[in-house]
């Protein structure tokens, strides 16, 4: 048996810091989001210009299966269907882009945002589309038709999640609040304001509990339905930027500023594992869909595949 923790794969396939990634829904393939830089000659000048870039790859050896260059200078967001056949990347350009799965062929694109897409994701169903700059838009695939648009925060919006029965959604700010509302009336059912920016959020499997990663250097537990308080995991020494629950409830994932991943017992509050093989800032850990990998990704342009128990 592998021992958790061991590194299976390292994708060097960028050459930028990795923004975001999502698993395909069968564990095949991840989907990473970055920019290169273009250069262009205008009459007796060279410049180097940045480019937004969406990869995914083959989670086992790197093969590559679908290069995008669509976007502006940056992709911040993605999110993969629920049916794999289609991805959303969101950019600094204020547009949400649907691509092919398969081919990278542009299905839609969503413009109705002003500014940068930090959040992004796909309803369970694979109806809708939630995407974010400082207010939040329900949008149908189908026909990019707006179904609700969120608007209680008052500042740009950092992470956004649907509950796994698809009737809520978690969003929160870089002020720190955290709003969980119904999905198609936009009604809030909870909020609770953080002391400190709340970079992103993830729903336990059950969707009774969410995460929560912190400038406060903690992953912080909430009851989705009271928004109380439950539980904070200490022992990261910098900002915790990203949280991602194992499939099974059991654990959940963190990825800090402090170049390290830590897997903590939910029903303990306790550091079970940490992961050092990061250069840089980990921006976003997901973990695999059957639960036995991790992926994460930030600073230092790769993304690794490590065994997660």
């Amino acid at each position: 048996m592998t021992a958790l923790g061991t590194t299976i794969f390292t994708y060097k396939g960028h050459e930028f810091e990795v923004n975001d990634l999502a698993w395909s829904p069968d564990g095949a393939a991840v989907i990473s989001v970055s920019h290169v830089e273009v250069v262009k000659k205008q009459w007796f000048r060279t410049t180097r210009e940045a480019v937004g870039i969406v990869r995914s790859w083959n989670a086992s050896n790197g093969d590559e299966k679908m290069t995008y260059r669509g976007h502006g200078i940056e992709v911040v967001s993605v999110s993969w269907s629920p049916d794999g056949k289609y991805i959303a990347s969101g950019g600094d350009n204020s547009v949400v882009v649907v691509l092919d799965a398969a081919t990278g062929d542009e299905i839609c694109t969503y413009d109705e945002h002003i500014s940068s897409i930090e959040g992004l994701a796909w309803s369970p169903d694979g109806r809708y589309i939630a995407s974010a700059d400082s207010s939040v838009h329900i949008w149908r695939f189908d026909s990019q038709e707006m179904i609700c648009e969120y608007s209680e925060h008052e500042d740009e919006v950092s992470d956004v999640k649907w509950s796994p029965d698809g009737r809520l959604v978690a969003s929160v700010d870089s002020e720190g609040m955290m709003c969980v509302w119904e999905a198609l009336t936009g009604e809030t059912q909870m909020s609770y304001q953080h002391e400190k920016w709340a970079w992103s959020l993830a729903w336990s499997p059950d969707g009774t509990k969410i995460a929560t990663a912190n400038e406060d250097q903690r992953v912080h537990i909430w009851d989705a339905t009271t928004g109380e308080h439950l539980a904070s995991y200490k022992g990261h020494t910098a900002r915790v930027l990203s949280v991602s629950w194992s499939p099974d409830g059991c654990s959940l994932a963190s990825g800090s500023e402090d170049r390290t991943v830590r897997i903590w017992n939910v029903e303990r509050g306790t550091a079970q594992f940490t992961y050092r093989e990061h250069n840089g800032s980990v921006n976003v850990v997901a973990w695999s869909p059957y639960g036995t990998e991790i992926a994460s990704a930030g600073t230092d342009a790769i993304v690794k595949i490590w065994v997660a128990g």
